[in-house]
């Protein structure tokens, strides 16, 4: 069963008859994903039903069905979701879309108002493209990635000037969560707000993002909501697990392999939850270990070559989705590899190495 059963199941139960859970942050970070930059090119707040209601004007169903990126299946959450006493008058307010490809900038958030109890902050991880994933990469190399700094200024903004939230709804408790990079901008976020909203934030769900470097737990802010913080990691995981987290963790089953779990569809649940497992995969423990020993043998300026010269690399391959990863040939890539003849050895041979990580962690 998947995230949308859940919605099948427990649409019809109000939130004061079943209390907001992780299979609701599981959906709202589904429904983050859909484009919805032309249903709000006019309107700053909607109802959930209206927000359906335009965009399917908008859209046709059947050409919905054939598309191939990482939000091909959010309309489905967002019918599921329509005309339901569960979601239907949440109001869906502050969306955000931002694409900057000279700047390695993707970011986007949205806000899920139930009236008079709580605001679900939701940020959208990294679409499926092998561009989209350079800005999350840099996190090997950058302190601060300028989505993480967005995400910052995003619940900064929305919390500072409550004004007419609080008139209409009196002041609220915070859910905050986040899927892949996603995940990893909602914790971001709520360790750089101020201590008095931090104590309005009862959850924040990081869903296989990746952590941070060490410093930033070490903050007092950071340690001030990891209390609240939980992050859920399929038994294959890899993005999830670059990094360090201290936060608590949630191993949880998928139905498929490889990098194909870290979609949140293939997530299995019951009534209540994702189902646990119990512990990772051997190809995850391989990977990750891999990828610790690169980035702790080389320096943050040799981390950033790397990291170019592997975008530079799937370029050349032609790589334009994170699954086609499962479909190059090691010994094709180490040939491309050759033709980058800017690259030191020591770089290429890294970059050999890390290509080899991400082919057996796909099989």
């Amino acid at each position: 069963m998947d995230i949308l059963d859940y919605l099948h199941w427990r649409s019809d139960l109000t939130f004061d008859e079943r209390p907001y859970n992780e299979l609701d942050a599981v959906a709202f970070c589904a429904l983050g994903y859909e484009i919805l930059d032309e249903v709000f090119k006019d309107k700053k707040m909607m109802t959930l039903d209206e927000v359906a209601e335009q965009f399917f004007m908008m859209h046709d169903e059947t050409a919905l069905k054939k598309r191939l990126s990482v939000s091909a299946r959010s309309y489905e959450i967002l019918k599921a979701m329509r005309n339901t006493r569960r979601y239907g008058s949440l109001i869906v307010a502050g969306y955000v879309s931002e694409i900057d490809h000279d700047l390695d900038l993707q970011f986007s958030v949205m806000t899920l108002i139930h009236k008079g109890k709580w605001k679900a902050v939701i940020f959208r991880g990294t679409d499926d493209t092998i561009t989209g994933w350079k800005e999350d990469f840099a996190m090997l190399y950058r302190d601060e990635v300028l989505a993480q700094r967005k995400a910052v200024e995003y619940m900064s903004e929305i919390t500072k000037d409550e004004s007419l939230i609080n008139r209409l709804f009196g002041k609220m408790d915070y859910y905050v969560a986040g899927h892949s990079k996603g995940g990893n901008l909602a914790m971001y976020a709520c360790a750089h707000v101020n201590e008095s909203v931090q104590k309005r934030i009862k959850r924040i769900d990081n869903f296989d993002g990746p952590g941070f470097r060490q410093e930033v737990w070490d903050t007092p802010s950071m340690k001030n909501i990891l209390p609240v913080m939980r992050t859920y990691l399929p038994g294959d995981s890899f993005f999830g697990r670059m990094f360090i987290n201290d936060s608590e963790k949630i191993l949880v089953q998928s139905n498929k392999n490889g990098l194909m779990q870290h979609h949140l569809y293939h997530w299995q649940v019951n009534v209540d939850q994702l189902i646990r497992t119990d512990a990772f995969e051997e190809s995850s423990d391989k990977a990750i270990l891999k990828l610790n020993e690169l980035i702790n043998d080389h320096t943050e300026a040799e981390m950033q070559e790397i990291v170019e010269s592997t975008f530079r690399l799937a370029e050349t391959l032609g790589l334009i989705k994170i699954a086609d990863v499962t479909k190059v040939d090691l010994m094709k890539a180490v040939k491309a590899l050759k033709e980058l003849t800017e690259l030191d050895s020591k770089t290429k041979k890294v970059l050999v190495e890390l290509v080899g990580v991400l082919l057996n962690l796909s099989f």
